[in-house]
């Protein structure tokens, strides 16, 4: 099937996510890794200034990949957009969605998140196969997959109540930094964002 076929297609459904507070330490077995459950973790300092969230989102990512069709640089992409949109949307109240939207100009097009805070979430790319070169230090570009741009948050009710929208430029395309600079400019929320892929 074409990447063309595809954007007419039906979304996929919604993929469920375990989103957990816990703040014990769990040891990670590679070989194991199918066994694990993804799960959100979030602390907090003593006085509740800093706020500390993580996600493990292999189980995810993977079946993500694999339902899409992505070739590695889009699937970094996806996964990056989902994992970023349940941190965004984890621990919010009941019936809250978060939309997440790039609109990049790099040859993966659009991509679009859509997370609730349940940690249900379902994503989708516009082009699957974009994978340009590598980049000189041996990394996937996901950068230039996306390009330049617009990123547009949405963050919706359930059952009514004003959508919040907010849009910023995309600054770097690698996703958690436009992320993070979206939460500074936008929402006035100071973050640093990391990705392990």
């Amino acid at each position: 099937m074409t990447a063309g076929a595809r954007s007419g297609a039906a979304p996929p459904p919604m993929l469920p996510f375990k989103a957990a507070a816990s703040r014990r330490r769990r040891r990670a077995f590679p070989l194991f890794a199918s066994l694990r459950s993804d799960e959100v973790l979030r602390t907090l300092s003593e006085a509740s200034e800093i706020s500390v969230l993580a996600v493990d989102g292999t189980r995810l990512v993977s079946e993500a990949t694999k339902r899409h069709g992505t070739a590695p640089t889009a699937s970094a992409a996806l996964g990056r957009a989902l994992l970023g949109g349940l941190l965004m949307s984890a621990f919010k109240g009941e019936g809250e969605a978060t939309q997440i939207t790039f609109k990049g100009t790099g040859p993966l097009g659009g991509l679009q998140v859509v997370a609730e805070a349940t940690g249900a979430v379902k994503g989708r790319v516009d082009n699957p196969s974009a994978d340009p070169p590598l980049r000189n230090d041996g990394k996937l570009d996901v950068g230039t997959a996306v390009g330049g741009g617009v990123l547009a948050i949405v963050r919706s009710r359930e059952g009514g109540g004003e959508a919040y929208t907010g849009l910023t430029q995309i600054v770097s395309g690698e996703i958690a930094d436009d992320l993070a600079h979206y939460l500074a400019t936008s929402e006035q929320v100071r973050t640093r964002g990391e990705s392990g892929s």
